[in-house]
């Protein structure tokens, strides 16, 4: 999910966002559903989430 959405989960944001934004990779593809922004990324396999990067 992007910061955006993340920081309204955490509620570290005043005001709502404009939908939910996610993030995959490239070589994904999705059905669109209303509310739900789809950004598609190249380098999202070399991302790995903080909390899961020491295992």
């Amino acid at each position: 999910m992007s910061h955006e959405t993340a920081a309204e989960l955490w509620v570290l944001v005043d005001q709502p966002g404009h939908g939910v934004h996610v993030t995959i990779g490239v070589d994904r593809r999705v059905r669109s559903l209303v509310g739900v922004r789809i950004h598609y990324s190249y380098r999202l396999d070399a991302t790995r989430h903080p909390h899961r990067s020491h295992r």
